[in-house]
């Protein structure tokens, strides 16, 4: 991705309702996709994650307001 010019990603994070918005689980995956990441060359600072429901549409076509 870095050799195409990308220098921020946004990962989103689908069936966040399957586990009920837990976000002890939430930062779990989150620390295993940023070692991964870190590691291909992007830094903390060029990811954003977003928990979203794609079924619902839960933070895709609404917000909710959960605190991760």
């Amino acid at each position: 991705m870095k050799s195409l010019g990308v220098h921020k990603i946004i990962v989103a994070m689908n069936k966040m309702d399957l586990i009920d918005w837990d976000s002890e689980k939430f930062l779990i995956i989150k620390k295993k996709l940023n070692y991964y990441l870190n590691h291909i060359g992007f830094t903390e600072d060029q990811i954003i994650y977003v928990p979203v429901s794609a079924v619902t549409g839960n933070n895709i076509t609404r917000k909710i307001d959960r605190k991760f």
